[in-house]
């Protein structure tokens, strides 16, 4: 048995005893504010029981249940983290199995020249550069970049497949200052652009640690 299991037990058996003193004084002083008597001592050692046992338990949840962000894990029991997250996000979460995936599998990363970066600017990055707040995607192209919408990110992403070499690879940029990859700014981008060549493109998010540059 490894230390952190010894030091587990002992929390939950120190939860447990806590639990039960606690809940067992608080049982006696909600008797006495209403009926101004005395709980008699069988039913303060059964409240005690029963409260460490249910705290022990709770405990244990938390500590053995998984390792998700609430008690019993990842979605366990009804106290662990939920579900409750919008479209983009959850098209997020699955992108990022997908790469996973491909990773795992060996997929090598294209070559640059089959990647298109694409880089989402935030409002105060646009408003610096008195631009257009609906084109807040800057894309690479063979002119040089250019700011667009996001009917003229799909195009320019069309003409570029028309080229060669192939494209293969999608490169989001986030910088400090850039939209969340969860609003759907971003999210919309990512699965749509997770949908081209049958589903094969390869769709990854970069995030340097500095705010856009303007230019």
């Amino acid at each position: 048995m490894t230390t952190d299991s010894v030091v587990k037990i002992l929390a939950v058996v120190g939860g447990g005893v806590v639990g039960g003193v606690g809940i067992g004084f608080l049982a006696q002083l909600l008797v006495r504010a209403f009926t101004t008597k005395k709980l008699p001592p069988w039913p303060v050692l059964t409240v005690r029981l029963l409260g460490g046992v249910i705290c022990g338990w709770l405990v244990a949840l938390w500590l053995f249940g998984g390792g998700g962000a609430g008690i019993g894990g990842m979605g366990g029991w009804g106290f662990g983290s939920g579900s409750g997250k919008g479209d983009g996000e959850k098209t997020t979460e699955v992108s990022k199995k997908d790469d996973k995936d491909k990773k795992s599998n060996g997929e090598a990363t294209p070559p640059a020249e089959e990647t298109l970066r694409i880089e989402v600017l935030g409002k105060d990055t646009l408003k610096k550069a008195d631009m257009d707040a609906s084109r807040c995607y800057r894309v690479e192209i063979g002119e040089g970049s250019r700011l667009l919408t996001m009917d003229e990110v799909k195009e320019a992403v069309r003409k570029r497949q028309a080229k060669e070499p192939p494209l293969r690879r999608i490169e989001i940029v986030l910088y400090k200052d850039s939209p969340d990859e969860r609003v759907p700014l971003v999210s919309r981008l990512r699965a749509w652009a997770g949908d081209l060549n049958n589903g094969k493109m390869k769709v990854d998010i970069s995030q340097p640690d500095a705010n856009a540059p303007l230019k």
